[in-house]
Formats: C-alpha cells, structure tokens, sequence
C-alpha cells in the first residue's frame, strides 16, 4: 500500500532561520529511509534559501526560486492572507465592482533592501497610490486605510517582502484586485497548474519605475 509521511520540520525554523541539525533529524527518522521518497516538506518560512537538504522529498514551499523549483515535482505554495483579506465579504467585493477608481496601490513596510522604496516614489495621490508604512516616501501611509485601497485598486502591487514574495499576493486576489508581482526568482503558486497571464501582471525589479506606463 502507499504511504505518505509529512514531517513537522517548521518546528526547527523561525524568523527565516533553520536549526543546523534540520536535515539530520529528518535522515533520523526512521521512514526516511536514506532518501526521504515519499514524504513531503511544508517549508512555511519566507526565505528563498533551502536551508537544509531535501534529497528525494517533495517539497511544498513559500517563497521558492526559479532555480530550485523541480517542475512536476515540487508545490510552490503562498502566504495565505492573515488579515482583512481573509474576511473580505461577497457584499463588498459586490460594492467594489465598478468603483475602482485607483489604478494601483501598494501599502506596506518598506524595507531599504528591496524595491518597495522605488516604488514609494511613483505615489501621486489620485490613481497611484504607494505609500510606507515605515516612513519614507511621498504619500502618509495613515491617510490611507489598507482594505479600502485594496479595494479600490484596479491593480495592486505585491513586491517582494522578506521573501521573493508576500502576503499581499494572495490577499490582493481576495480583494478582488488584480496582482502586479514585482520578482525575477520566484516560482509562483501552483504554477503547475494556474496560468498566472490570466489574471496577474508581473514584472521585473528593474522595470518599477516604468509601472505607470505599463499599466495604463
């Protein structure tokens, strides 16, 4: 008979860092076998990097580069959304339909390492809405309430946060909105068997200062 073995390896992991000892306490349990076929890896943690070896597991991740996707084999998942988005209701998707009046917004932290700052320099208070809430920028992030501008975006943009990905790629769906992923690397969730065309935009990190031509 088949058997299918999930190991609890977030449990080694937190805050994007992994026990040393991950991968030796999976080779430690005695269906590994050596090789680890038949198992699968929930890897929730936001880094790109596989901390550990995987060997023969299959591999459900967040946050998963290009390079280490192995296509028909590996499941790259999303971060689900722990916010607003989750309780967004039939009714106000409903009342946000053909009252977008934004072309696109982001709201979020803006961390110096990632493009989330270039981005906060497109903000112009009528159709861009791009503000940090850390500061910095042209915009007040407290002007603007977060599920209000996602629902009244057009499009949102979801670059990458700690990760290759964020949060905000799963809730802009739930809002209704449509998707700009800003990322070179990262696998996209259940790429396998969603075609992301249809209902996303994505774009390199080099093309952010073009966004507002590209969308309109």
């Amino acid at each position: 008979g088949a058997c299918l073995v999930i190991p609890t390896v977030n449990i080694n992991c937190e805050w994007d860092v992994c026990d040393p000892a991950t991968h030796s306490r999976l080779r430690a349990m005695p269906s590994w076998r050596g090789t680890g076929h038949n198992h699968i890896i929930w890897d929730y943690i936001d880094h790109h990097t596989i901390k550990y070896r995987t060997d023969e597991a299959l591999f459900l991740k967040t946050s998963m580069r290009l390079s280490d996707y192995r296509p028909g084999f590996d499941l790259p998942a999303p971060l689900l959304p722990n916010g607003e988005a989750a309780r967004v209701s039939p009714a106000e998707l409903a009342a946000a339909r053909g009252r977008r009046s934004l072309l696109a917004s982001f709201k979020g932290v803006c961390q110096s390492s990632s493009r989330r700052p270039q981005l906060a320099k497109l903000h112009n208070g009528r159709d861009l809405i791009m503000v940090c809430t850390n500061g910095g920028g042209r915009g007040s992030a407290q002007h603007w309430d977060y599920k209000t501008l996602m629902l009244s975006s057009v499009f949102s943009v979801a670059p990458a946060g700690n990760g290759l990905h964020s949060f905000r790629l799963a809730e802009a769906i739930f809002f209704g909105s449509i998707p700009v992923i800003v990322d070179d690397e990262v696998t996209l969730p259940f790429c396998s068997v969603l075609d992301w065309r249809r209902f996303s935009v994505r774009i390199r990190q080099s093309q952010v200062s073009q966004l507002p031509q590209l969308l309109r």
